[in-house]
Parts: structure tokens; C-alpha cells; sequence
């Protein structure tokens, strides 16, 4: 059943980078991807490892969670705005 989460999770993940952040920045859809479900891979790795019957630790929990949104942000906003300040350099010289 994790794995049909994790799945319909990742499919519906990947169509929401495709269609709307890719077009704005120049990372790889699939390093936004990747940022994305850390979370979700963490949890199906503890799942894993220690099985359904122990549960994940808050720590580990708000720790992907707050990384993950971190670094997305950090891909988009930082690439963006280089490619913004290239494209500008590009059409005033």
C-alpha cells in the first residue's frame, strides 16, 4: 500500500514541476522532483528499515520536511534570478 502512495504521490509531483515550475527556472525538472519527495522517501526508507510498527520520529519528519522546502526554494529562486540577470545583461548589451 506505501508503494501505491509513494507512486501516486510521485506521479502527481512530477506533473506539477513539468507543467508549472520548469518553464520558469533553469534546474533540472528532475532535481525539483527529487527535492520534493525527500520527505516521502524518507519515510518509506524508515518504513524500510524498522518496519510499520515503529513509527518515524518528529525530528526526522520536520527535519526533511524543512530541508526539502529550503532547498526547492532555494533552486528556484536562485536560478531563477540568475537566468533573470543573464537575460537582462544579454538584451541590454
Amino acid at each position: 500500500m506505501i508503494w501505491l502512495a509513494l507512486l501516486l504521490l510521485g506521479l502527481t509531483t512530477y506533473l506539477i514541476v513539468q507543467r508549472s515550475v520548469a518553464r520558469i527556472t533553469q534546474t533540472p525538472w528532475w532535481m525539483l522532483w527529487l527535492v520534493l519527495m525527500l520527505p516521502a522517501f524518507v519515510i518509506c526508507f524508515w518504513t524500510l528499515a524498522y518496519g510499520s510498527q515503529q513509527p518515524v520520529p518528529s525530528a526526522l519528519l520536520v527535519g526533511s520536511f524543512i530541508l526539502s522546502s529550503t532547498l526547492y526554494f532555494v533552486l528556484v529562486r536562485r536560478v531563477a534570478s540568475l537566468y533573470s540577470t543573464w537575460h537582462s545583461c544579454k538584451t541590454s548589451a
